[in-house]
């Protein structure tokens, strides 16, 4: 399961990275209130609105979506490895 709090972390530094208010960012694209929930890790947003943001942003969000589950299997391979492990 995806952290949206996380994203949403993500999204804002991006968002204010590029000098854009949230409703910049939303012109166009969906309201207000969904950037604002979005950031706030309160809303799942759907693949099509992903897509919108990211060519707003002009960034590849599939390359925050590889790091993201890369450094999560990474951690969750750590952490049972040191469970399992009875030294």
């Amino acid at each position: 399961m995806m952290n949206y709090e996380h994203f949403g972390t993500f999204l804002k530094e991006l968002r204010e990275a590029r000098n854009l208010t949230k409703e910049q960012l939303a012109s166009g694209v969906c309201t207000r209130k969904e950037i604002y929930r979005i950031e706030k890790g309160e809303y799942q947003p759907s693949l099509y609105l992903l897509n919108k943001l990211s060519i707003k942003l002009n960034v590849d969000l599939n390359e925050y979506f590889k790091m993201y589950y890369t450094v999560k299997t990474a951690v969750g391979l750590m952490r049972s490895y040191s469970f399992e492990r009875s030294d």
